[in-house]
């Protein structure tokens, strides 16, 4: 009797027939491929960097702007 049974893979996207009686991976269809994977790397570390920084910048002026109790004024 055979479990066999397709997945995808996901990293590459590949069609991944798996046999889990044997524990083995019985083929590897098409998918992406690793230059589609690195093509828009730098792209995507650029984009994610901007988001840090303007995260960043608005955290930073929250706190320069709050309101804190001064410490003359705590006793």
């Amino acid at each position: 009797m055979t479990s066999r049974f397709k997945t995808k893979c996901p990293c590459c996207k590949a069609t991944v027939l798996v046999d889990p009686d044997r524990r083995r991976i019985l083929s590897l269809g098409d998918g992406a491929d690793a230059g589609d994977l690195l093509e828009n790397a730098d792209a995507l570390l650029e984009e994610e960097e901007k988001q840090r920084g303007a995260s960043f910048e608005r955290a930073f002026e929250e706190e320069t702007t709050k309101k804190t109790p001064r410490l003359e004024d705590l006793l």
